[in-house]
């Protein structure tokens, strides 16, 4: 994986930690395209500022918690996909999830897919 990819996904990480909106849009400025999308099983956005808003939400709805990167990229034909966590102040996952995504051509996020928690597990025969 390219030292790039690294410096964007890093950003992308901090952006989900960092609580000041003005920073959040400087890193968001880093990482992220300038129509990207992000989409989880509760909400989807579109573009830098509503992605911003987006995790300035989550720091309202969830004061006591923060999203943590907790895997490099792994990357094939510009997409993506890395492992988080949700932790608590005092350290307890509260869950974990995978993101999926596509950079643009300028190396920076142009989309992403997040999911929460492993798969579901596959129902064995009776």
């Amino acid at each position: 994986m390219s030292n790039e990819l690294d410096k964007v996904l890093a950003a992308y990480g901090d952006a989900w930690i960092e609580t000041d909106h003005s920073q959040r849009l400087a890193l968001l400025k880093v990482c992220w395209s300038d129509n990207g999308s992000y989409m989880d099983p509760i909400s989807s956005v579109q573009g830098r500022k509503e992605l911003a808003d987006h995790i300035g939400r989550f720091h309202v709805q969830q004061p006591d918690a923060r999203i943590e990167l907790t895997s490099r990229a792994s990357l094939h034909h510009a997409r993506i996909y890395f492992s988080w966590k949700m932790v608590t102040n005092d350290r307890k996952i509260v869950t974990e999830g995978v993101d999926f995504g596509t950079l643009s051509e300028d190396g920076r996020i142009q989309e992403i897919v997040g999911f929460f928690g492993p798969p579901p597990a596959l129902k064995t025969a009776q």
